[in-house]
């Protein structure tokens, strides 16, 4: 039994951030839940991966310098403000196709400059698993918002272009 002592106040900071995740963790779920609706019945899980990875694309900016001030661009909390750095594209990546039974991992590793392998930064990125094969894919780089013009899917499955551009870390 506990001592009253030990009950938060009802102005408690404690009581008001545990109400703050119960509200953000309600709306995340709600931003998947409304991205799932489209999917129609009967996809194939590849057509639901890449309905999935060109919806987020679409509807999230990457921020970085002036504009990334916390880590919660590296959570599922893009999904409500709209913005990403690398780890949250990833993150949430994984955590639509968990939420389809399609197995995903998020890798993290280095950022390579393509022309000489060196790395540039550090970075994280999806590798899909569908019928015996590893998909690498890169939702950050092929956000449209990301390069400020669209240029489709380049950096999903081009094995050749992740291997010049991706290590992951030993």
């Amino acid at each position: 039994v506990r001592s009253p002592a030990a009950v938060p106040s009802k102005d408690s900071p404690y009581r008001n951030k545990l109400s703050d995740a119960k509200q953000e963790l309600s709306q995340i779920i709600s931003k998947m839940t409304e991205i799932e609706e489209n999917i129609k019945p009967g996809w194939s899980d590849i057509q639901k991966a890449v309905y999935i990875y060109n919806t987020l694309k679409d509807r999230m900016i990457y921020t970085l310098g002036e504009e990334y001030t916390d880590n919660n661009d590296r959570t599922l909390r893009g999904l409500i403000s709209g913005q990403n750095v690398c780890a949250g594209y990833a993150m949430i990546y994984k955590e639509m196709m968990d939420r389809q039974d399609i197995s995903c991992d998020y890798v993290e590793g280095y950022a390579l400059n393509y022309n000489t392998g060196e790395p540039i930064g550090g970075h994280a990125w999806n590798i899909l698993k569908l019928n015996g094969h590893n998909i690498p894919l890169d939702l950050t780089w092929d956000s449209s918002r990301y390069h400020k013009a669209s240029y489709g899917n380049n950096f999903f499955g081009d094995v050749d272009s992740f291997i010049k551009t991706h290590s992951p870390w030993s």
